[in-house]
């Protein structure tokens, strides 16, 4: 199965080394960058949506405009209603809650190779 590679859209230093720390543990390759364009080998873009929610909604939009058939996940947090349902109307697979993001990655990035998840 190949690795699965992803890429953090984030300026958050707390949160990439959460993430890089989540993806070693699942054999993923992680890549962070501070905003677009993405690497194209990017199974899956995963969206740090804390802050500059509406910047941020842009950029999912975008990501899923140039590539529908990549995984975008919006990681936010767990009371902010508003981000999550902007963030599923521009086109996110998945809205993660910083609270729920050690649980959940794993999951998703073991599919990340898969048709889909």
């Amino acid at each position: 199965m190949p690795v699965p590679a992803i890429t953090l859209v984030s300026t958050d230093l707390w949160l990439q080394s959460r993430v890089a720390a989540v993806a070693r543990g699942a054999g993923a390759v992680l890549g962070s960058v501070a905003g677009p364009p993405v690497p194209a080998d990017a199974v899956l873009v995963a969206v740090d949506c804390n802050h500059h929610q509406a910047e941020r909604v842009a950029v999912i939009a975008a990501l899923i405009a140039d590539h529908p058939d990549r995984q975008v996940l919006a990681i936010l947090p767990h009371r902010d209603l508003v981000t999550r349902r902007a963030a599923r109307a521009a086109g996110a697979h998945r809205c993660v809650p910083n609270s729920a993001l050690d649980a959940v990655l794993p999951g998703i990035l073991a599919r990340a190779s898969g048709p889909g998840w």
